[in-house]
Formats: C-alpha cells, structure tokens, sequence
C-alpha cells in the first residue's frame, strides 16, 4: 500500500482587516497485512510512528522440541520520540516462550531530517520452543507493541489592513503543518472575521484529531478498558497578546485555573440548554504559561474532561474555541502562531505463522 499525502492550502480575504491561514493536512495511509506470512506490519511511509519492521523465526518450520528465535525489529519513523517502549510476544498457544516477556526495550529517538539521519532502530529475539505434537500443527504468534507518543501541529495566521492586491504581492512566509505520527493533530482557522471599529473579530480555532494508523490509542500503559481508545492530553496555545478568549466562564479548579467552555455564549453550569454530554466536549482547564500564551487543556485523567478524549481506530475528533482578536493588535501586521498538541500510548500489532511436525 502506498502512503499518500495531502496539501491544502486555505487562504481567507475579506475588506479592512484580515487574517490569512495556511494549514497543511498529512494524509495517512491505513496498513493493512503487507502480504505473505507477515501480518500487520506497515512501510514508514505508511505508517509514521514506531514501525514493526521485522517479526519473523529464524526457522518458520520445527520439528517436535526444536527451539528457534523469534526475532523483532523496531523503527521510530515518525516526528517525536517514542519512549517507555514494551514488546510483549503473545498468541503462542502450545509454544513455550524462553525469553523475558514482554520485553522493555526503551526509547527511540525520531529522524533528523536536516541531517538524513534516519531513526533509532531496536532489535529483541524470543526464544521459542515447539511441542509435542501429532502430524503438523500451524501457529500464528503475534508481538504487540506499546510506546509512549506525542503529536505537534501548528498554523500561523496574519492579521493585516493591507489591500487584497498588496497583501498578496508581499504575503509573508506562515508556517504550517504537523508532525509525523500514527495521531495526527492538525490547527485549522476556517473562518476570519474583520475588524469594525474597535471591536476585534471572532476567530474559531479547530483542532482535529485523528487516529489514521492501524493501531490502538490507549491515555496509559496501564492497558484498563478506560484507558483504551483515548489519549491521554491535547493542548491549544495561542498568545494572549493578540487573541483573547471569547469567553470567561467556569469554576475555580486546582493551580488557580480554571473551567473554560469553548462555546460562542455563556454556557456556565446554570445554563440547562447544554446537558452533561455536551459540557464534557466543551470543557477545557484554562491556564496561563510563563511566556503570556492561553493555555487550554483537556487530560483523561479528569473524570468528567476527559470522557471527551475518545479516539478510536479510524476516526477523527474535532475540537473548536472561540477566540477575539485583541483590539491592542489593531492597525499591526503580526504572525499570529497557533499551536496544538496531544500524548498518548500506542500499541500496535504483527503476526507471524510457524509450524510445528510431529511424528
């Protein structure tokens, strides 16, 4: 299967003052069984992350007794680095596993791209022996493979009073994208409004998330069934010196932040037309960092924030708040960076068939 890559290019004009977004979508192939006896395992360019690139016995054939070595291979292909890495070999059946499982093999560090200095690579070895059997008897073992991950993705918006006609001969270089990773983050501004006198305009901030590989998202290691098919965080951050929130709601919470309800009107706990569902998708803890950027996060650890963290296979989530342009930034051509990130632990599979001949 071949990766494909998508470039969208979103570019907003209106009349007074305006904001321009270049946002860049990466397009991720899903992989699927790469063909033979191999199962599950994927291309780098497919599968941006931690990359099986290897499973498979010494000997795919043993007789009754007969001892072989499973041997792995693991990749980092993606654009952070993958940590608290553990391989666990499981589906062995009548197999008798030799070796330390599953298997802690430690952290990768990512490509340099700059340098074409490809990823960390790790490799482990099972030692696998045959049972007693009658006639031939197949196996289909499997490795499943848990890291630690975190996703990037940015786009930089441009405030301005200037012409269409001369904004567009002196446009300046906006960055955008997202960072390689089987959860992609991807910061979308798909509508600006202009200036009116001293009011700011409205600008809505969209985070999409989505799981595009082939794996399983879970918030921890810890592997329990409300851990799975959730992330752990995602943050937007935007610098408090241009964009302001929309709002100011919420309760007090612990550090001094507090609630904020990403919607276009009051929605405070007194307000019945949200129920209880929809709070948890508009609720995020507000902060301030040391540099002046707004800080809004969601964590699975919080019992009602987090139910909003879902993400399963396949699928994307979006998430949109509400910001005001300050009026300070009025008559100012600025860069206005826009960022957004998430964590999360992966596990992702391959499998490998071996036989077993008896007498």
């Amino acid at each position: 299967m071949e990766g494909t890559d998508a470039l969208i290019i979103l570019l907003i004009i209106g009349t007074g003052f305006y904001l321009y977004s270049n946002d860049y979508f990466s397009g991720l192939a899903l992989p699927g069984a790469s063909g033979g006896p191999l199962e599950g395992a994927a291309t780098g360019s497919e599968y941006p992350g931690l990359l099986i690139k290897r499973f498979q016995p010494d000997q795919d054939t043993l007789r009754n007794g007969e001892s072989t070595e499973f041997n792995l291979v693991v990749e980092n292909t993606g654009g952070a680095k993958a940590e608290n890495i553990n391989a666990e070999f499981f589906r062995a059946g009548g197999l008798e596993i030799g070796s330390v499982n599953p298997a802690v093999l430690g952290s990768l560090l990512q490509p340099d791209e700059s340098t074409g200095t490809p990823g960390q690579q790790r490799e482990y070895a099972w030692k696998v022996t045959a049972p007693s059997v009658t006639g031939s008897v197949g196996y289909n073992p499997g490795v499943r493979i848990a890291y630690d991950y975190s996703s990037e993705g940015w786009s930089d918006l441009l405030a301005t009073k200037k012409e269409q006609a001369k904004v567009e001969a002196s446009m300046p270089s906006l960055r955008s994208g997202s960072t390689k990773a089987p959860v992609t983050v991807s910061v979308i501004t798909p509508n600006a409004l202009l200036y009116e006198g001293a009011a700011g305009s409205t600008v809505n901030i969209r985070v999409d998330v989505v799981n595009g590989a082939s794996g399983i998202v879970y918030s921890e290691q810890g592997f329990g069934a409300s851990d799975m098919n959730k992330i752990a965080s995602l943050t937007i951050k935007v610098p408090s010196k241009y964009l302001k929130l929309d709002a100011d709601v919420g309760n007090e919470v612990t550090g001094g932040s507090k609630t904020y309800w990403c919607c276009a009107k009051d929605c405070t706990d007194a307000n019945t037309a949200f129920d209880p569902e929809m709070k948890k998708e508009l609720s995020w803890v507000r902060s301030t960092d040391p540099d002046g950027n707004i800080i809004l996060k969601k964590e699975a650890s919080d019992a009602f924030i987090g139910a909003s963290l879902e993400l399963r296979r396949g699928l994307q989530k979006s998430f949109v708040c509400p910001f005001k342009v300050d009026q300070d930034a009025v008559g100012l051509e600025q860069i206005i960076p826009v960022q957004a990130s998430s964590s999360y632990t992966y596990a992702i599979e391959a499998a490998r068939q071996i036989v077993v001949v008896g007498s």
